[in-house]
């Protein structure tokens, strides 16, 4: 069985389910997967409109946001995948981020957790809570930085687990990088805009363990 498709804006993701289902001889079985393929794609697409909403990014390719302060400093690209996992013979969204300098002192400042800052992901962010997260931060971001007015944040728990490891793209080169209310889209609660403690100005906050 030869499997063959178009009018995707990238099959990549789609490459692994092929190559598994042509193995299997199985298309009846592909076809399956590519609706529920299709479901995570649309749902990405419909997150990447509300995440476009913000000033403060903008999007570079089907599924590759830029993150920028308010001024235009470049902080971050955020990778959005959606990829499959033979052993479950299931999707399941994965997501990456690649900070600049200026992106790596901001998260540092706000205390974002280390394998954010290190490896580029979280394991127990989703995609839409990590939207959320740095838009807040690159919103937060003056130029240039003045520690002395940055204020103390508190951590709240984490949003949604998600089980799949991301590629880590911190270090690597760019040109590798592959329904709730609108207006609550960047109001949620996240590390950068939960309640504020009286501790002396410094921007930090308390990272999570994941």
């Amino acid at each position: 069985v030869k499997i063959d498709v178009k009018g995707l804006e990238s099959s990549r993701e789609i490459e692994e389910a092929i190559q598994y289902c042509e193995e299997e001889n199985d298309p009846q079985d592909f076809h399956i997967m590519l609706d529920e393929y299709l479901e995570l794609y649309q749902q990405r697409k419909e997150m990447i409109t509300k995440a476009l909403k913000s000033d403060n990014i903008t999007l570079k390719m089907h599924n590759i946001l830029e993150f920028c302060s308010d001024e235009g400093r470049h902080l971050l690209y955020l990778i959005l995948n959606i990829q499959f996992d033979e052993g479950y013979r299931e999707w399941k969204e994965a997501w990456s981020c690649k900070f600049s300098e200026a992106g790596l002192a901001a998260a540092e400042s706000c205390n974002l957790p280390q394998s954010l800052i290190q490896d580029g992901y979280c394991e127990d962010w989703s995609s839409d809570y990590c939207i959320k997260t740095l838009a807040k931060l690159a919103s937060l971001q003056e130029e240039p930085a003045d520690p002395s007015m940055i204020g103390h944040f508190k951590t709240p728990q984490a949003g949604k687990r998600n089980k799949l490891h991301s590629t880590p793209l911190n270090g690597a080169d760019n040109s590798n990088m592959q329904s709730s209310n609108d207006e609550e889209t960047f109001n949620a609660e996240t590390p950068l805009n939960s309640q504020q403690s009286q501790r002396p100005p410094k921007r930090r906050l308390n990272s999570q363990k994941f």
